[in-house]
C-alpha cells in the first residue's frame, strides 16, 4: 500500500514540473541579449558583441556543466541544450547579477571561469535588475 502512495506523490511532482516547464516555454521574453566572443589566441579573454538573442531558447533551463548549441544566427543567437560534442559549447558557469555593461560580464567570466572562450547574455531575467550570463567554452 505504501508504494501506491509513493507512486501517487511522484506522479504529482512530475506533473508539476511539466506544468512549470510548459509555462516557462510559453513566456514571451522582451529583454535584449547579446553573445560575445573572446579571442582564442589571447591568454586573457577579451569580448566583443556578436548579436542580440532570440526569445525561444532554453535559457531558463540551462545550468553549469551542460552543453548548448547556438541554433540561431549572428544577429539572433538561440541557445538550445544539446549533447556535448563537436559544434557545442560547455557552460562553465551561470552568473545571475546586475551587469551595467558587457565589460562587467567579461570580468565576471574571467574571475569565475578563466578558461571560457565566449559569454552569452541570456534573455532570461530571474529577478528585476538581474541579468543572466553564461560563460562558455567550445567543445
Amino acid at each position: 500500500m505504501k508504494w501506491l502512495t509513493i507512486v501517487a506523490g511522484v506522479t504529482g511532482i512530475v506533473a508539476s514540473v511539466v506544468t512549470v516547464v510548459q509555462w516557462l516555454e510559453s513566456r514571451p521574453d522582451d529583454t535584449p541579449a547579446a553573445v560575445a566572443t573572446a579571442s582564442a589566441a589571447a591568454p586573457t579573454p577579451t569580448a566583443s558583441t556578436v548579436g542580440t538573442a532570440a526569445t525561444t531558447g532554453d535559457d531558463a533551463l540551462i545550468r553549469a556543466d551542460q552543453c548548448v548549441r547556438d541554433v540561431g544566427d549572428a544577429e539572433h543567437p538561440l541557445m538550445k541544450i544539446a549533447d556535448c560534442g563537436p559544434g557545442t559549447m560547455r557552460v562553465l558557469v551561470r552568473i545571475e547579477e546586475d551587469f551595467t555593461d558587457e565589460s562587467g560580464a567579461d570580468a565576471a567570466c574571467q574571475a569565475q571561469a578563466p578558461t571560457y572562450s565566449q559569454y552569452y547574455f541570456s534573455t532570461e531575467r530571474p529577478a528585476a535588475g538581474t541579468q543572466v550570463v553564461f560563460c562558455l567554452k567550445e567543445q
